[in-house]
């Protein structure tokens, strides 16, 4: 059964590469986004605003506040 599946699913294919249109609705949109996304994703972290609301007003509250501020 799974060699069916698979034989019809190659014969899909070969069909859909024939066409010229069908190619290009194939092969752009997953370019097109590796070009949107790849500009639009950075990883780039600098000046993200943080607020912290310290409840604990101890020292491991104070002390946690000064390693993220110091980060």
């Amino acid at each position: 059964m799974p060699w069916h599946i698979l034989a019809i699913a190659l014969k899909e294919l070969l069909a859909l590469l024939r066409d010229p249109r069908s190619r290009i609705v194939l092969i752009g949109p997953p370019i097109a986004q590796l070009l949107v996304f790849g500009y639009a994703a950075t990883f780039d972290l600098n000046h993200v605003p943080v607020a912290i609301f310290n409840e604990d007003g101890g020292g491991a509250g104070r002390e946690l506040i000064a390693r993220i501020a110091g980060s």
